[in-house]
């Protein structure tokens, strides 16, 4: 963790967060999903998820899509931000 700077920490707990709340709302959502009957058209019945469960399931899913584009972007512009503040603290 000593490698990490205090924005890729809050990163890392935000996409702990975010990953803990989407497997939590996918269980609630797969838990209290109805089964449809199937019809002619569909041989194995359909199921019918919670609207708030997945709604909850979804935009966390996104949140943790965008935490993880957010930490690896940080982490591959690691060097360029480290040798710019070296470059600064020399400039003075």
């Amino acid at each position: 963790m000593k490698f990490f700077d205090k924005w890729q920490k809050i990163i890392l707990i935000g996409l702990g967060v975010s990953g803990f709340l989407m497997v939590v709302f996918y269980i609630a959502m797969v838990m209290t999903a109805k089964v449809v009957e199937g019809t002619e058209e569909y041989l194995l019945p359909q199921y019918e998820y919670n609207y708030t469960y997945q709604v909850f399931y979804s935009a966390f899913f996104f949140v943790q899509l965008a935490f993880g584009a957010w930490f690896l972007a940080r982490l591959i512009t690691f060097k360029m931000r480290k040798k710019e503040a070296l470059e600064e603290q020399q400039e003075y």
